[in-house]
C-alpha cells in the first residue's frame, strides 16, 4: 500500500509547469515539522486539481494533503533517487496571514494569593 498523509506549510508559491505531453503539473515544497527538525517534501499536483490549486495556494498556507510517494531514478547511471508526493486531496487548514492577523484575546492565568494558611494540608 502506497499512501501518505501530511500536514505542513508551503515554503513558496506553487510553480505551474506544462509537461511534454501537454498536461499541467503544479509543484511546491511542504515544510513538515517534526519534534527536532523540519522535513521539506516536494509535492506534485496532477489532473483536475491543478487549475483550482494553482490560483489558491500561496506561500505560508498550512494544508493537509493525502497522496502517494513517487520515486524516480536519475543521474548518469540512474544511481540517484528522487522522492516526491503526488497528491490527490488537499485541505486548507490556515494561512500564515490569517494566523498573524487573528484578533483573539489571550487568556492569562493569574493565581490568587493564599490568604489562609490553615487550609493548606501540607507545609513547605
Amino acid at each position: 500500500m502506497n499512501d501518505v498523509s501530511l500536514i505542513g506549510r508551503l515554503t513558496s508559491h506553487p510553480e505551474l509547469k506544462c509537461k511534454a505531453n501537454g498536461k499541467y503539473v503544479l509543484y511546491f515544497n511542504l515544510a513538515v515539522d517534526n519534534m527536532k527538525s523540519t522535513d521539506f517534501i516536494p509535492v506534485e499536483v496532477h489532473g483536475i486539481l491543478v487549475e483550482k490549486y494553482s490560483t489558491e495556494l500561496e506561500k505560508g498556507h498550512k494544508i493537509a494533503l493525502s497522496g502517494k510517494i513517487n520515486s524516480k531514478n536519475y543521474g548518469p547511471n540512474k544511481e540517484k533517487r528522487y522522492f516526491s508526493v503526488s497528491t490527490s486531496y488537499i485541505e486548507y487548514l490556515t494561512s500564515k496571514s490569517v494566523e498573524n492577523k487573528s484578533n483573539y484575546n489571550e487568556l492569562k492565568y493569574t493565581p490568587k494569593p493564599i490568604t489562609d494558611d490553615d487550609e493548606i494540608p501540607f507545609k513547605f
